[in-house]
């Protein structure tokens, strides 16, 4: 598991390196997000080079959703492949992120 990481003004841009976020990679995946979470009032999550998001994938997001809230922090999703919007949009989880097409979009709508 590989995140990429470019700091912004208020938060930061997290690139997943990785094409899965499934049961094999959540555990590495939810350790390195978890200073982030802490550090960042915004958390941009560029999922472009994935491909594949398994039910534990999605109670990851779901997690980091959850607690980025409870910090009064938020999270934006962008950059979601056609699979992974399709899973999404089966199991509604496409109404529960703020999902963007690129982080450029995100950047200018916070700055």
């Amino acid at each position: 598991m590989e995140l990429k990481k470019i700091e912004i003004d208020n938060g930061c841009i997290l690139e997943l390196i990785d094409e899965r976020l499934d049961v094999k990679s959540v555990p590495q995946f939810r350790e390195l997000l978890e200073p982030e979470i802490i550090n960042n009032t915004l958390i941009i999550l560029d999922l472009s080079n994935t491909l594949f998001v398994d039910s534990t994938g999605v109670g990851a997001l779901l997690q980091l959703l959850k607690k980025l809230k409870a910090a009064g922090s938020t999270l934006k999703l962008c950059g979601i492949q056609d699979q992974v919007d399709a899973m999404f949009k089966l199991v509604h989880m496409d109404t529960m992120f703020d999902i963007s097409k690129n982080t450029d979009d995100i950047v200018k709508e916070h700055n």
